[in-house]
């Protein structure tokens, strides 16, 4: 499980274009959410060893 949600951490990088050029910039919220459910299925983990 925690290996398919290690592949969510690279949409939390998104590409911006404004009026000027394109900008590279992290969605914190997602990467957070993405953070959180990777630490919760660590301590599953944990707790099942």
């Amino acid at each position: 499980m925690t290996l398919a949600v290690d592949l969510l951490f690279f949409y939390a990088l998104a590409i911006g274009q404004t009026t000027g050029p394109a900008c590279l910039y992290m969605d914190g919220a997602f990467a957070a959410v993405v953070t959180v459910l990777r630490t919760c299925l660590d301590v599953v983990h944990l707790w099942h060893l």
